[in-house]
């Protein structure tokens, strides 16, 4: 009997490992997506230079 109760236990660790495992990669994500977002410029993105006109031509 005892046996049974600590192969419970042990499966019950199993269970926490894993779960503890998926938290963590479920972190790394969201930290990646928020890098990628709110990483760029500190100003904002560049202005483009004015295009030039061609019928001038």
């Amino acid at each position: 009997m005892v046996q049974g109760w600590a192969w419970k236990e042990e499966k019950a660790n199993n269970m926490g490992v894993i779960v503890l495992e998926a938290l963590a990669a479920l972190g790394l994500l969201i930290f990646i997506v928020w890098w990628t977002m709110f990483s760029g410029r500190k100003r904002g993105e560049r202005e483009l230079p004015p295009e030039q006109d061609d019928s001038s031509r």
